[in-house]
């Protein structure tokens, strides 16, 4: 949970940087803080959960906790990272599935950060604030990749999905994620 709040810290000092119209409120902040918070409190119960597993149940009840705390995530602005988060995790920590899908998952993963980088090049040219940007936008959703392991890591239990049906699961993940986020700006 901790670890959750000062990267929420560290989201909301990154998004004042690359940001061309400075406007801070105590509203907004709290709750990028506190969906991070939530994030962090969600993956740690996840890990927690995971580690004393003796069941398929109990495993699924931690990816269904750690996947339900990822949402404040998406919420707004942050929408857009959403594949950067999914795509990524799944593509770093699910070492069972083949090769090749890992690495179309990696590439749609890139698909986001690209965007936004392109974005702070179109505001800032190639100078400090492009790179510390970068750096940050980096180093952020690196460390929300990582800790997405008890979510998205391969159960020891069993139940794979299959081929057509992981393909529609996943697709039907960023829909969702796209829509709601799209509702509420």
């Amino acid at each position: 949970m901790l670890g959750g709040f000062a990267l929420g810290v560290a989201a909301r000092a990154w998004m004042r940087l690359i940001t061309t119209d400075p406007e801070f409120t105590w509203n907004g902040t709290m709750f990028i803080v506190l969906g991070f918070t939530i994030w962090g409190a969600g993956q740690a119960a996840a890990s927690a959960i995971r580690s004393r597993a003796d069941g398929r149940w109990k495993v699924a009840t931690a990816r269904g906790i750690g996947a339900v705390t990822t949402l404040p995530l998406f919420m707004a602005a942050g929408g857009i990272m959403a594949p950067t988060v999914i795509a990524g995790s799944l593509a770093v920590h699910r070492t069972d599935w083949s090769k090749w899908v890992r690495v179309v998952l990696a590439v749609v993963a890139t698909l986001p950060v690209v965007s936004v980088g392109i974005r702070l090049e179109d505001d800032f040219g190639l100078g400090w604030r492009f790179l510390a940007g970068m750096f940050a936008l980096l180093a952020i959703y690196a460390l929300v990749v990582i800790a997405e392991r008890a979510t998205t890591q391969r159960s020891a239990y069993g139940g794979r999905i299959y081929g057509v049906l992981r393909i529609v699961s996943i697709v039907g993940v960023f829909v969702v994620i796209v829509v709601a986020s799209r509702g509420i700006d």
